[in-house]
């Protein structure tokens, strides 16, 4: 049930007009802009919290856009950041976490 609020919530966020599911590149960088991505990743239930995510992402910056990429697809969430595929997201992720 918690995974259909937070699809259904994210898929509202989504689809109201300006908002945006994921921070723009344009946003802040560091630690704020991990920290917003991870929020909506936990959101998503893809980590159960934003300090697993976040730890992740310092254990290894350079794989984390790969395996943050496969819990989006695995999910069917890849549309949600505007990815076709696996790639598209992964150069995504890079962009925003500026690795």
């Amino acid at each position: 049930m918690k995974k259909i609020t937070a699809l259904a919530a994210s898929a509202a966020l989504a689809l109201s007009g300006g908002a945006v599911l994921f921070p723009s590149a344009a946003a802040a960088q560091g630690a704020t802009q991990q920290v917003e991505v991870c929020q909506q990743m936990v959101s998503l239930q893809l980590y159960s919290s934003v300090g697993q995510c976040v730890s992740i992402f310092r254990a290894n910056p350079s794989a984390y856009p790969a395996k943050a990429c496969k819990r989006l697809d695995d999910q069917g969430f890849l549309g949600f950041i505007g990815a076709v595929n696996r790639g598209d997201c992964v150069q995504i992720l890079r962009q925003l976490f500026g690795n």
